[in-house]
């Protein structure tokens, strides 16, 4: 069976111009999706070399073609190249891709103008066009996702095909088969136009798909998000309904009684009712606080101001409130007296982050137990943990401390109100910092909570 090569050129024109409208219009209604201009540009390229092709028979053009066929063809696979590097959202290296296209450009004129030899410029041409796919199918590889896993690989192994046949006419070459006419019969020939006609069609295919399934993961992913808000914005009026109105209803009742029968009661009963209201208004204040520095950090409107300080020295203020705190629960507070870690960071997040740790341990530990605050430091950052002798957390728990629509808010050993608000807080701001949070614990033996910041 013969091919005729001529009207399969004419064929490849024909699809490349349907690529360039499929491409233009994925572009217009898409244009926030980086790579697809590089892709529209790659089908425009071709469009273009192939158009040329036919034009060959004109002897007044034929030298000017040569010269410039080959070096738009190639272009477009580069297009191919940095398009992917761009779907990715990967730094393209401009002065590496001048550098190669002029390289090629010169080595390619040499042997046109200087030196004509069809067979060095053929070799040429597809060493480098097998490269360019080889590299591109690797880049592929190495960044594809879940997302996008069968449609990544269904495109490598395009690639991988498409430089496989530019390598076996650089080996045919090598080997000794003469090029001279582009339009003779044989399968040397044929070949290149095949790859040229399905491939061509198939990465238009394999590049959509990709960026349909890149689209239809955005809009999951955006579903998932709406949710947490719609969660978060739950729970956040779930807290101030009732965990915020509960300690004031308490505040209401012990008041009115010290109004209303202040007389009538004996001392020991004004002095109880006096440190129920003191304790209420005190983990109110705490919790209203929480509330504000989380609403205030959801809208960026909590200030991230960070800068160098000595870490126990700026801790240790509200270390000692909280030892006091915990004394008055009968619980052992202990932490280094002394210690010359420097830190970079912001000063008022850090200690909210100690307060709500420690204030955590105090609430969930019963009289007679003890904390311990200990702080570590390692080459890049200083670990802060926060451990208990505590009731500690259970397991399916564990995963849900650090989630605001989880809601895993219980009373602490002396019927202390909690809502997980201060947790949530903690891990949003150890975060800013660009560090992590993470907690170990087992039940009714205790709870550590460890926290790093990067020194830089």
């Amino acid at each position: 069976m013969s091919f005729d090569i001529k009207t399969l050129v004419i064929v490849i024109g024909i699809t490349h111009f349907m690529q360039v409208i499929v491409f233009y219009f994925q572009y217009k209604f898409n244009k926030s999706k980086m790579g697809q201009g590089w892709w529209l540009l790659w089908s425009l390229t071709e469009l273009v070399g192939f158009f040329l092709v036919p034009m060959r028979s004109n002897p007044l053009l034929l030298p000017w073609i040569i010269a410039f066929q080959d070096i738009i063809i190639l272009s477009g696979t580069i297009y191919v190249y940095l398009g992917m590097k761009q779907f990715f959202d990967k730094k393209i290296n401009v002065k590496f891709i001048i550098i190669f296209i002029s390289s090629f450009a010169v080595i390619h004129w040499f042997f046109c103008f200087i030196i004509d030899s069809i067979q060095i410029r053929t070799l040429l041409f597809d060493l480098s066009l097998s490269s360019i796919s080889f590299a591109t199918a690797l880049f592929l590889y190495k960044n594809k996702n879940a997302l996008i896993n069968s449609t990544a690989n269904f495109n490598i192994v395009l690639f991988f095909i498409h430089g496989s046949i530019f390598i076996y006419r650089s080996v045919v070459i090598v080997l000794g088969i003469s090029v001279v006419d582009i339009f003779a019969q044989n399968f040397f020939n044929i070949i290149q136009f095949v790859d040229a006609f399905m491939i061509g069609l198939l990465w238009t295919y394999g590049f959509i798909i990709m960026l349909n399934q890149r689209l239809n993961a955005e809009v999951v992913q955006k579903n998932q998000k709406l949710a947490e808000m719609v969660a978060t914005k739950d729970k956040f009026f779930s807290i101030i309904a009732h965990d915020l109105k509960s300690p004031f209803q308490g505040l209401i009742g012990y008041s009115e009684i010290l109004s209303n029968e202040y007389n009538s009661l004996d001392e020991e009963e004004r002095i109880s009712f006096i440190k129920s209201i003191a304790e209420l208004s005190n983990s109110s204040f705490k919790l209203l606080e929480n509330l504000l520095e989380w609403s205030r950090m959801q809208t960026g409107q909590l200030s991230y101001d960070p800068e160098e300080f000595n870490l126990l020295h700026e801790i240790n203020p509200t270390l000692l409130l909280l030892k006091q705190t915990a004394a008055n629960k009968g619980i052992e507070l202990n932490y280094p007296e002394e210690n010359s870690i420097s830190v970079m960071a912001d000063k008022n997040m850090i200690s909210a982050i100690i307060r709500n740790l420690v204030s955590n341990s105090i609430k969930f530990t019963k009289p007679g137990g003890k904390i311990s605050v200990n702080l570590e430091k390692s080459d890049h950052s200083v670990e802060i943990s926060v451990e208990d002798t505590g009731i500690g957390i259970e397991k399916e728990n564990l995963k849900k401390i650090f989630k605001i629509d989880k809601g895993v808010g219980r009373r602490g050993t002396a019927g202390e109100e909690g809502t997980g608000l201060g947790l949530i807080l903690c891990k949003e701001m150890v975060e800013k910092h660009g560090g992590t949070i993470t907690v170990q614990s087992e039940l009714n033996k205790g709870s550590k909570f460890k926290f790093c910041i990067p020194f830089h």
